[in-house]
């Protein structure tokens, strides 16, 4: 049986599918932070009511390598249960951030015994370059959990974050892990120290005050996308 207009028919059905998410523009729209105040508190969306809001914490990984197995399953299955049982979104990032290897070594080292203890002085050097040859002196490793809701207002958005902001320490504090919620100043030196590797002395910006478009200053100037990583300012 033919079928009658096949070509305008065809033409109406040979559409681009729907992204699952909106890709953006320009490296503004790659952002995701429409408002950031003081107390660490982001809003994510446009708009008045009904916006996304976020709070991010910087925690260490709980130590449990002591238990025995029985004691890590315990743990483990606490955790997770724990992390479904909140009321909000959540995602954890672990994230690897450039550091001054010298900086690193001049902050827990002291040269105070050198000169009457010059063989202990010498061997704590090579153990130093040895442990550093093992791994990259210039990474270091941060953890961030990182809670969202949605929220009316601003005003609702801190109610609710911080009713989960109690929960949050009280459960680190049962686990014997350290954990600390960021402030605005806290959240960009992250992302800074993220975007833009190795350039500390570019964070000037973070002290002209209200006014200023910090967002002009920490994102990168272009991203490439590659098959499974992004290039900052190529």
């Amino acid at each position: 049986m033919a079928i009658f207009n096949a070509d305008v028919r065809f033409r109406d059905q040979k559409r681009m599918s729907l992204p699952v998410v909106k890709v953006p523009k320009n490296v503004r729209e790659a952002f995701h932070i429409d408002t950031l105040y003081e107390n660490g508190i982001a809003k994510l969306e446009k708009g008045r009511k009904n916006c996304l809001y976020d709070r991010c914490y910087l925690f260490e990984e709980i130590n449990y390598i002591n238990k025995d197995d029985g004691e890590k399953t315990r743990f483990l299955n606490q955790f997770m249960a724990w992390l479904k049982a909140m009321n909000v979104d959540f995602k954890i990032t672990v994230a690897n951030e450039y550091q001054s290897a010298a900086d690193f070594i001049r902050k827990y080292r002291s040269n105070k015994n050198k000169e009457s203890y010059p063989e202990t002085e010498k061997g704590i050097q090579d153990w130093i370059e040895e442990k550093m040859g093992e791994s990259n002196p210039n990474v270091t490793t941060y953890r961030y959990l990182t809670v969202s809701c949605r929220a009316e207002t601003q005003a609702e958005a801190v109610i609710l974050l911080n009713a989960i902001d109690t929960v949050i320490h009280d459960m680190f504090r049962a686990w014997r892990g350290q954990v600390m919620r960021l402030s605005a100043k806290e959240r960009l030196f992250c992302l800074h120290s993220l975007l833009r590797p190795g350039k500390k002395e570019e964070e000037a910006y973070l002290s002209f005050g209200k006014g200023h478009d910090w967002k002009n200053d920490i994102l990168p100037r272009t991203i490439r996308q590659k098959s499974n990583f992004l290039v900052l300012d190529d």
